[in-house]
């Protein structure tokens, strides 16, 4: 690390402890949405958390508010829980360098999820969406950038630009956007459309998931639910395209997944006729925005972009045509 990097990140954490140059800082290497670094202090770990350049202090402030109300209200899983600065704010510094500092979770993520997990998985999302839907974060309309209208926008605004580039992961996504371009403008949504809207997490998978001793013990980054505001239902929909995919494939979804995932789900939570037909739908949406995000990734091959933009095409025409085994009586309750 550079000399002027570790001054920063030390008077960064001095908002809330006084470390020393003997408090060696380790930057983790996954996560998109900021930059976090592990450090120990008087024998206990802890997580420094830069947020993106575009969070203001206003978006901490939100995701304060409602991983706190979560905890509060009884989530029976570990959650990542800022804590007060010396001035007594969740936060410290000013403009584009905004830190959180938090407790460390020991465990392991990125696990591959298993038919126990899976199960677990539906549990906590359940369990999320019951203290969710209870509280006062309800919100007027959707917004955030998984929201149909904005893949749909950020597609056709990149379609253009992928057409001036030769390499083979601008090749997949003018493929992909042949295929999903049509394929979004029929969707039928007019359910989805009628449904409540909520702060939404919209990344409850393995990346997120904190594993000790084989068993699920907390759940990460509640940056999400900031700002955005969607259905729960879609927020279901999001663990299903994060954690039942077919590793063998990459190119189906597994049934057997599925299948334990909302049975989880279903054991607190009910999910009607019409939540069953509009599903697969909504995972659509999730695919959509995946092979968008995914022709940005920076930190995969070239040809593994390539792979998964194509992957997302292929999960979704398996959705198309397995649409009927969401609605199976094997998956809904009682």
């Amino acid at each position: 690390m550079k000399a002027h990097d570790e001054e920063s990140l030390l008077n960064a954490a001095r908002n809330w402890l006084p470390v020393s140059r003997r408090d060696r800082f380790r930057r983790m290497k996954k996560g998109y949405a900021s930059a976090n670094w592990v450090f120990s202090h008087k024998s206990k770990r802890y997580v420094l958390k830069r947020f993106m350049d575009f969070k203001k202090k206003e978006d901490v402030l939100a995701e304060y508010r409602i991983s706190e109300y979560v905890a509060k209200e009884g989530f029976p899983y570990e959650i990542p829980r800022m804590i007060a600065a010396k001035d007594g704010r969740p936060f410290a510094g000013e403009g584009r360098k905004l830190y959180s500092l938090y407790r460390f979770i020991p465990g392991s993520t990125g696990m591959q999820v298993d038919e126990d997990d899976a199960y677990e998985i539906g549990v906590m999302a359940a369990r999320l969406h019951d203290i969710i839907e209870r509280s006062r974060f309800v919100s007027k309309g959707r917004k955030g950038f998984q929201t149909i209208e904005r893949i749909v926008e950020r597609i056709g605004r990149n379609e253009a630009e992928a057409h001036k580039r030769k390499d083979s992961s601008a090749g997949a996504f003018l493929s992909a956007c042949r295929w999903f371009i049509p394929a979004l403008e029929v969707l039928d949504l007019s359910y989805y459309k009628t449904l409540k809207v909520y702060a939404v997490h919209c990344d409850i998978g393995p990346a997120n998931i904190v594993w000790s001793r084989g068993s699920i013990r907390g759940l990460l980054d509640f940056s999400n639910m900031s700002g955005y505001r969607d259905a729960l239902l879609m927020d279901l929909a999001w663990a299903i395209h994060f954690c039942c995919v077919d590793m063998k494939t990459g190119s189906s979804y597994s049934k057997r997944l599925l299948s334990s995932l909302l049975e989880g789900y279903t054991s607190i939570r009910s999910l009607s006729k019409e939540d069953m037909r509009t599903l697969p739908n909504l995972v659509i949406i999730a695919n959509a925005f995946d092979f968008e995000f995914a022709y940005y990734l920076q930190s995969v091959t070239e040809k593994d972009q390539a792979a998964r933009i194509l992957n997302d095409v292929k999960l979704s025409k398996w959705l198309l045509r397995n649409a009927g085994y969401f609605r199976k009586s094997h998956l809904l309750p009682g």
